[in-house]
């Protein structure tokens, strides 16, 4: 790999901290347990980097002018990512050689003996395929860790437009960096923004930014930046510079035509300040990993169930912890480290650093519970009409007046209903934010209007919409 062999990977001079101060920072993010259970770990040969990115995360958290330590921390997802991609080379290249041996003529004369090889060698491809997810699964956890520099310097409803296509579709995740061309100026240009004063991060090392090779990190918004160490032209290339050409526009206008399907997307300032229960849920972990269970409501309508999982061998303690406050309006959301928490906000960034490191070993899990009912009268409490739908798009209709759906009608996304659980928030706050889209001083003010943006009437199956709920079994 052209300037990874011979680049520099050590704490001293690369993560800029010093052991003792490293130690000392680990020590007071990782205090000293008193376990009710022994812990399960699914990686726990990785646990010390675990621990080492996450203190050097919550350190650049702390002091977002540590660009030492910005570096510091990439060149550590560098060689552990770049770990994960030998070993998946490797892999496959054995995967691939099960089926030439099966196609030869031997394996095709039949006996027991042939047959019991033939059955072994499967078996072998199919350890090597759950062994390829596992690694597969590795990679994604440290570059959640990428994920946590962005989300320290940007929004992350900003970072979420880097995920997707012009399709809207989740784009495809980062490609190998072991062998990668271009790989060696790559990170020569991270290390020339850095040493400028700019917070700079390998595209390639995060999963949320998937546009461009570097992602600028100091301005208002991020700013993706394709790097080409040859003069390749293509197809391809022009896709790729438009996509990022119209994802700049939007972000310097707040505003793009003709984007991602959409005939026009506005970006608008949030009403107020979100509100989170992240300390909440934090200590309560920590309540789990000491006693097994633990159980909590920061506010009505939101609770967290948290359980370590060494209890899981008797499930139905946490089943009957939740069937205590489940009813049929209750949406049960299981949370656990997955690449499905895209695009919210990262955990390496809303846990405390232990809490982080256990959650990726899936030592603990949790269940939010939000009870639906409840916010419908939140929601009516602040004259606005709320039906929740949960069709696998859209969480919930909302609007004005329920009989006249051109007052004002909206629907909210799963995703963006997703922020609840998966970032913590105050479920009230956000009942406030999206009812404040009918508030007269938050309707922004459009300009040279088209025809195809003007609505004569309501869209189909809005006018008769209904709770979900109301048909069928709670979804967990």
């Amino acid at each position: 790999m052209t300037g990874f062999i011979a680049m520099e990977v050590g704490v001293k001079n690369h993560y800029g901290i010093e052991f003792p101060a490293i130690e000392k920072l680990a020590t007071k993010a990782f205090p000293k347990l008193e376990l009710a259970h022994p812990l399960y770990q699914r990686f726990p040969r990785e646990q010390v980097g675990f621990r080492l990115a996450s203190t050097l995360l919550h350190s650049i958290a702390a002091d977002p002018d540590r660009l030492d330590v910005v570096l510091g921390l990439q060149n550590l997802l560098i060689l552990k990512i770049a770990t994960c991609d030998i070993r998946i080379s490797r892999l496959r290249k054995a995967q691939n050689r099960v089926p030439r041996i099966l196609a030869q003529p031997k394996y095709r004369s039949g006996g027991a003996a042939v047959k019991a090889r033939s059955t072994m060698l499967k078996d072998l491809r199919k350890g090597i395929m759950a062994r390829l997810d596992e690694i597969r699964q590795l990679a994604y956890l440290w570059r959640c860790f990428g994920d946590g520099i962005a989300a320290i310097y940007q929004s992350q409803h900003a970072l979420r437009h880097l995920l997707y296509d012009d399709r809207y579709q989740v784009k495809q995740t980062a490609g190998a960096i072991y062998g990668k061309e271009g790989f060696g100026h790559e990170y020569a240009k991270l290390k020339q923004g850095i040493e400028m004063g700019v917070p700079v991060v390998m595209s390639d090392l995060t999963n949320i930014i998937r546009h461009g090779d570097l992602c600028a990190l100091a301005g208002p918004d991020p700013v993706p930046l394709e790097l080409k160490s040859s003069k390749v032209t293509g197809g391809r290339v022009a896709r790729q510079a438009e996509q990022l050409g119209k994802i700049t526009t939007f972000f310097e206008q707040d505003e793009a035509r003709n984007f991602r399907g959409s005939i026009r997307i506005i970006r608008t300032e949030m009403a107020s300040e979100e509100v989170d229960h992240r300390e909440f849920l934090n200590h309560g972990i920590q309540q789990a990993l000491r006693t097994g269970l633990w159980s909590g409501a920061p506010e009505p309508g939101l609770r967290y169930v948290c359980y370590q999982n060494a209890i899981l061998e008797n499930r139905d303690l946490v089943y009957l912890e939740i069937d205590k406050w489940a009813t049929t309006s209750t949406w049960v959301t299981p949370l656990g480290p997955e690449l499905s928490w895209l695009p919210a906000y990262p955990f390496t960034l809303s846990m405390s650093p232990q809490n982080a490191t256990l959650f990726m070993q899936e030592a603990f899990g949790i269940f939010v519970l939000i009870d639906l009912e409840l916010t419908k009268q939140l929601f009516k409490n602040l004259d606005v009409h709320c039906v929740w739908l949960m069709d696998g798009t859209h969480s919930m209709q909302i609007c004005r007046d329920s009989n006249d759906l051109m007052k004002g009608a909206y629907r909210v996304s799963e995703c963006l209903f997703d922020r609840v659980s998966k970032e913590f928030l105050s479920l009230s706050w956000f009942v406030q934010e999206r009812s404040s889209i009918f508030d007269e001083s938050c309707i922004p003010v459009l300009t040279e209007i088209s025809p195809e943006e003007i609505i004569a009437k309501h869209m189909d199956g809005w006018a008769d919409a209904q709770d979900f709920y109301k048909h069928q079994e709670p979804k967990v």
